[in-house]
């Protein structure tokens, strides 16, 4: 299981290849791995067994306001 150390790291590596791309005009889909995007809490599978990339709908209010 990872700590929070390595969660930390892989947030800011997806973020900084999405902000990479988003400079070169790429647009980016970031895949959910099961971590908050926002606040990196653990994210459950929905219904069709799609793991999401927010937690609730405040951290993804967030997480899209601060972009």
């Amino acid at each position: 299981m990872p700590d929070e150390v390595d969660v930390a790291n892989d947030m800011a590596e997806k973020m900084l290849f999405a902000a990479i791309n988003a400079a070169k005009g790429v647009s980016l889909v970031i895949e959910g791995d099961g971590y908050c995007l926002n606040c990196g809490e653990i994210v459950v599978e929905n219904y069709n067994g799609v793991i999401g990339r927010w937690c609730n709908l405040e951290c993804c209010s967030d997480y899209q306001r601060r972009r």
